[in-house]
């Protein structure tokens, strides 16, 4: 017997299954087992890497913590430059840094000018010109796309704009602001001079600063030449403007394949070396690109279509006349040569360069090769630089990159002639010197002194250009410098990539002989993905839950024969390619809306099959896409007279995609056949053809300038012009090839434990997922519980030909139960190489069958005969099986991890801190909110006496608290107190019946422009809350018209109308509970609060009155007991306050309130993703698991989904739904427990289910 797992790699999820499948008999197949595993990311994780994110989970965390290093860094220098002014003896007083804006400016002009100044003004311009470093230009400004670099060019060109401005008039940025500041001076009514000119947000580029602050200590220099030396202004520029270098990012890099190798450090650590792959923009990587281009070109002469079995005549003893006879033209050796010439010099080459460039002509027949046709791309890094560099003298110079073959001392063993390789002068050669400096220089001043140094080059425009340059944004080559510089002369002598590799002695592919494969050894577990391993948090998630998914299959089932794999579109795709992606689907989903209100008017349904078909007419002008002939958009939605054609016929291309179909009116479609559309309408002659071609160009740039929203995809004009001898006749296992990194890392450690290990593709999946009757599975195993709440509805379905009405669940699909994966893989289990094979060369018949079906529909009824008659298990062993899977849920995530602190100075690295536990997320949510007392009114002696704290006159508060102190802190006792002895304050006999009270309230302060007609109300200063709702008013309750009118008639704060208002502070509607301090003054007072983050987890305890307590503990508090080495979940409530009894330093009293009483007794607690079984009786619960009823018990399998005070929602195991609505409860996905009473009612029993879906019992 054979096994066999096959596995569904999704976004979030890991499907699996193992099958047993007898070698001789292959229709004998038992499922061993199925499940699946999820790994529940968050919406930012999910959504954001579906869109093309590649930042991190922590990318934004990140973020903030680069800003608050950043301001730590700006107060140690701000010390450091205190020190070194004192010991210069240029300290200043108070008086001094209490100076106006206006008069500490023009006291850094005068400065700049030459005017005396003392020490201790000096200092003061100092320490203010450390307050604003000015900008520092980046590369990485150009990486930046879309509205960020729009709005960046912006901001960099008004930094530009001012410092031209200033040098214009040979002003410092001290003077330039002086001059403004002095001109918008203004006297208030009380007789003190302000200005209105801000200079907030506006800076100079950072060498303006250096130059002002070098010009300022050189003209200060002859007033206070025992100050000022040489070594003195050194020191004090370098404390201000010194920034280190970054750090070098080489070791993200990754290892050429090729070059790479395992060796063993000196501790006994497998190590894998060697060089890195090479930046795409290196002149070497471009030069390799482009002769694997043109080694790959082949034209074809349709006139000599009746040539194309003849042998192709020999190129050295054939005229250029000669080769134009043949089918497929002859490129040697010079052709290649003036075509990578042409790249050389240009950015692109057109079909048209390529025909020119060899004389030849479109007439003669000759049709340009598809990758030609659509732009074949030239030498990117040189065409950049010469644009760049613009009338340089003796660019053309600097430009020149000549290799030099020479003889290597390593032979062949078959000829023995030495082996050649690209000498290592290119290094020298001026367009790589050039490259390398713009590609490694990153500080501006660096590179500009090296530019006119090494190169000569004086004009400043051309350096900033040279500096801007994004070649680090091209990204990697696949290959090192190294091997490049081996394969560079094969390619040069016209052997193709994978030949050039051989000849050079590389193994291009992966591919290992039969023998080699049943000899090599195999490992018994896979080891896991080192974090930053893959540099893709998500992707790195998911290949470990893989391995361990893998790992357990194994421990259970023993070694796998061989496993299956398919891979979601998205994590075989790199960042740049889901972006596009996402954006277009996006643009679909929009665009499917549109289409099916369209089709609704007409007197449609509106199905999918009907929304396809109506953007076929729409992208091709409601007209055939093949002879043009205009056709009936009802005609075509209902098959008549016209219908969907396959531009490559399935039988010839198994892509059944939106990319593969167009309309086509029914004599083009009965007329083409089993040919390509490209063949079919060069039949028709080449006046037809041309006229073809035009009309699929003319529909592709209308999609390029519309945005995709007119016209045809570039994948579909590709299939257009795609002619049958241009098909691989392996065109699935190609597909299956997979090239992305992410996915060959994948099957490699896969290949570590099963000696066969095969990709499978969605397309595949879904055909025989289909074909075997699995899509129902789980539409039949759900109904029931649906119809009982009546969420069913009547369905017309068309079956061969029969419509009939159907009882369906209403908006039914199966990604709504996680089981889907489970299902897929065992598809993929059961999908065998040669099935794959077998749909590359399958056949249908052409032509129209005897009762009148196309061949489409007759390719498709082959198609499931055959797909129905391959092995598989039946449809009801297939449901038993699935009805059986527990949905196994990823653990969450630890409360702390061990962790160490380092500190450096220089390259060096020192231990600072060990034994840290670091918390694994956010502490607390981001905003930083304060808390201030509104006065609520007065209040009743019964609210004072329970909240003595709120009260605002401080004798009434004594005389409360006096009172309560009387009464043993009993509210109830001391308010009866007070009809005998009525409640009086020192000094007076009158009886306080009530009192001002001033409740803690939670404020934030936000923009002006952020507030709403429905906040407005919110804003603490009553003042400003009446100015902001009468703007309100004003504008009609419009809050785009209200920031409109703030623009152009701004609120102030003064009557003066000085003082703009920019932001406000408004009421949270937050609990003083729910907050946290998280900023402190300098005497330890919390000044700063934020939010919790999630909560941990809730328990359970019962008191012994029998009451229920209940603790709910946020995360920041789970690792506050963590770090105090308390337990985090507490089980015995009696031992921990004995612990705590016993710590050093005292616990919060925020920390104390959430641990259970003393005498209480832990019941349970719960956890997001931890699984309970509800609703049934212990009894109950018991013979289940007696008699091993899976599908009974998993029916009352439920996750936690979200946790806060007497609101729990569970979750039933198999579903896939976020929110809990009405419908969802009533059909038993969801339940929602707001009660102690309606939890005992369910009897909650916890269980675990581990990686493989067995469910582990309480102990």
């Amino acid at each position: 017997m054979k096994q066999i797992l096959g596995l569904d790699l999704g976004v979030g999820s890991v499907g699996w299954a193992v099958i047993r499948q007898s070698d001789n008999t292959p229709e004998e197949i038992s499922i061993e087992g199925l499940g699946s595993r999820v790994v529940p990311l968050n919406s930012d994780e999910t959504t954001g890497f579906t869109k093309g994110n590649g930042e991190s989970k922590c990318h934004e965390r990140t973020l903030k913590r680069s800003m608050r290093r950043n301001l730590d860094r700006f107060q140690q220098r701000r010390k450091m430059l205190g020190q070194l002014l004192d010991e210069l003896g240029m300290t200043f007083d108070s008086d001094l840094l209490r100076l106006s804006p206006l008069e500490l400016w023009q006291l850094r002009a005068d400065a700049a000018d030459g005017k005396p100044v003392s020490a201790a003004q000096l200092g003061r311009v100092i320490y203010h010109i450390n307050m604003r470093r000015g900008y520092k230009s980046s590369k990485d400004e150009e990486s930046a796309e879309g509205a960020d670099k729009r709005k960046q060019s912006e901001y960099l060109a008004k930094i530009s704009g001012r410092a031209r401005e200033a040098a214009e008039a040979n002003q410092t940025p001290g003077q330039y602001f002086a001059v403004r500041l002095k001109e918008s001076a203004y006297t208030t009514p009380s007789g003190a001079t302000c200005c209105s000119y801000r200079i907030k947000e506006q800076t100079f580029p950072r060498h303006a600063y250096i130059e002002e602050l070098r010009r300022i200590l050189n003209a200060q220099r002859q007033h206070l030449p025992d100050i000022l030396t040489d070594a003195n202004i050194a020191r004090i520029v370098d404390t201000i403007f010194y920034q280190r270098p970054l750090r070098s990012c080489k070791h993200l890099v990754s290892l050429c394949e090729f070059e790479s190798h395992e060796i063993t450090d000196s501790k006994g650590n497998k190590l894998i070396v060697g060089p890195r792959v090479a930046p795409a923009s290196s002149p070497l990587a471009q030069e390799c690109r482009i002769w694997e281009a043109v080694n790959n070109l082949s034209l074809i002469n349709h006139h000599n279509r009746k040539r194309k079995d003849s042998p192709l005549p020999s190129l050295f003893d054939i005229s250029s006349d000669a080769r134009k006879l043949a089918y497929e033209y002859p490129i040697d050796d010079n052709d290649r040569r003036m075509i990578v010439g042409f790249l050389n010099e240009n950015e692109k080459m057109k079909g048209s360069d390529l025909l020119k460039l060899l004389r030849l002509r479109k007439d003669d027949g000759f049709a340009v090769p598809a990758q030609v046709s659509r732009g074949l791309k030239g030498n990117v890094t040189r065409n950049m630089l010469r644009k760049a560099l613009g009338d340089t003298p003796g660019a053309d110079d600097l430009l020149r990159f000549d290799i030099e073959i020479v003889e290597t001392d390593q032979y062949d063993e078959v000829t023995g002639a030495a082996k050649t390789m690209v000498s290592d002068s290119y290094l020298r050669e001026p367009l790589y010197q050039l490259w390398h400096t713009c590609y490694s220089v990153s500080d501006f001043d660096e590179f500009d002194k090296a530019i006119r140094k090494k190169f000569g080059i004086t004009d400043s425009e051309v350096i900033n250009r040279l500096f801007h340059l994004d070649f680090r944004g091209m990204g990697y080559a696949s290959k090192s410098a190294k091997m490049m510089t081996r394969i560079i002369p094969w390619l040069q002598s016209g052997y193709k990539y994978s030949e050039a590799c051989e000849l050079a002695g590389y193994k291009h592919s992966s591919y290992v002989t039969a023998d080699e494969n049943a000899t090599r050894p195999l490992l018994q577990q896979l080891p896991p993905i080192q974090n930053g391993d893959l540099r893709q948090p998500v992707v790195e998630k998911i290949l470990n839950q893989m391995v361990n998914v893998v790992n357990a299959a194994i421990d259970k089932y023993g070694p796998m024969d061989e496993i299956h794999v398919e891979m979601a579109r998205e994590l075989r795709r790199g960042k740049d390619q889901r972006k596009a992606d996402y954006e277009h689907n996006s643009r679909r989903e929009k665009d499917n809306d549109r289409i099916m209100k369209v089709l609704v008017e007409k007197g449609l349904k509106g199905s999918r099959t009907q929304i396809q078909k109506y953007r076929m007419l729409e992208e091709s002008d409601f007209c055939c896409m093949y002879c043009g002939k205009p056709i009936n958009d009802m005609e075509f939605l209902r098959g008549i007279e016209a219908d969907r054609e396959h531009v490559i016929p399935r039988s010839l291309f198994f892509d059944d995609s939106f990319s593969n179909k167009v309309c086509a009116c029914r004599q083009c479609n009965a007329a083409k056949g089993q040919m390509t559309a490209y063949d079919f309408m060069a039949a028709q002659g080449d006046d037809t053809l041309t006229t073809f071609i035009n009309r699929v160009n003319m529909l592709l740039d209308r999609y390029k300038k519309s945005g995709g929203r007119e016209g045809i995809s570039k994948t579909k004009h590709t299939r257009l012009l795609t002619a049958l001898k241009d098909i691989p006749k392996d065109f699935i296992d190609r597909d299956l090839r997979l090239t992305q990194y992410i996915t060959r890392k994948a099957l490699d450690m896969l290949h570590a434990v099963s000696r066969n290990v095969m990709a499978t593709s969605g397309s595949v999946t879904d055909f025989f997922r289909h074909a075997w009757g699995y899509d129902e599975i789980l539409h039949s195993l759900n109904f029931a519980r649906y119809d009982l709440a009546g969420q069913t509805d009547q369905t017309e379905v068309i079956h061969k030909g029969q419509t009939h009405l159907e009882t369906r669940i209403a908006g039914w699909n199966k990604r709504l139960d996680h089981r889907h994966h489970a299902i897929d893989a065992l598809t993929i289990a059961l999908t065998r190489q040669a099935y794959v094979h077998r749909l590359n060369s399958l056949n249908a018949s052409g032509g129209d069958s005897a009762d009148g079906q196309s061949d489409s529909d007759q390719l498709t009824g082959n198609l499931n005969k055959w797909a129905t008659s391959r092995p598989h298990p039946s449809v009801a062993a297939a449901s038993d099986a699935v009805a059986d899977i527990a949905i196994s849920f990823k653990a969450g995530k630890k409360v702390t991890v061990p962790g160490k602190r380092y500190t450096y100075k220089g390259s060096k690295r020192t231990l600072a801190q060990d034994g840290l536990l670091v918390p694994r997320g956010a502490l607390t949510k981001e905003s930083t909110y304060g808390v201030r007392k509104m006065p609520i009114g007065l209040q009743p002696l019964k609210y004072l006496f329970n909240n003595p704290s709120e009260i605002d006159d401080i004798r009434i508060l004594r005389a409360v608290e006096a009172r309560l102190a009387d009464n043993a802190n009993d509210a109830s006792k001391a308010l009866k107190s007070c009809k005998r002895r009525p409640l009086t304050v020192e000094g007076s006999d009158v009886p306080v019946t009530e009192a001002l009270c001033l409740k803690p309230t939670v404020v934030i302060r936000v923009k002006l422009t952020s507030v709403t007609p429905k906040n407005c109300s919110d804003i603490v200063d009553g003042a400003v809350r009446e100015a902001v709702a009468t703007r309100y008013e004003e504008v009609g309750g419009s809050a785009d018209k209200f920031v409109k009118s703030l623009a152009e008639r701004p609120l102030y704060r003064d009557a003066g109308g000085r003082l703009p208002i920019t932001s406000v502070r408004i009421r949270k509607g937050l609990s003083p509970e729910s907050i946290t301090p998280v900023r402190y003054d300098s005497h330890g007072n919390a000044i700063g609060y934020a939010e919790f983050g999630n909560n941990h987890h809730i328990a359970l305890y019962e008191k012994p009155d029998g009451t229920i307590e209940e603790c709910v503990v946020p995360f920041a508090e789970a690792v506050r007991s963590r770090q105090a080495n308390l337990p985090v979940v507490v089980t015995d409530p009696q031992a921990l306050w004995q612990q705590i009894d016993m710590l050093d330093k005292e616990l919060p009293e925020s920390s104390l309130s959430r641990f259970p009483s003393h005498d209480s007794r832990f019941l349970m607690s719960m956890q997001v993703n931890e699984m309970f079984i509800l609703g049934l009786s212990d009894e109950e619960f018991s013979d289940l698991v007696r008699d091993e009823n899976r599908h009974e018990l998993t029916s009352h399998l439920y996750r936690v989904q979200k946790l806060s005070s007497l609101y729990y929602d569970f979750k039933l195991h198999t579903s896939t739904l976020s929110d809990c609505t009405t419908d969802q409860m009533n059909c038993g996905n969801y339940i929602r427990i707001v009660s102690f009473s309606a939890l005992k009612k369910y009897n909650p029993i916890k269980v675990r289910v581990d990686i493989l879906g067995n469910i582990i019992l309480p102990s």
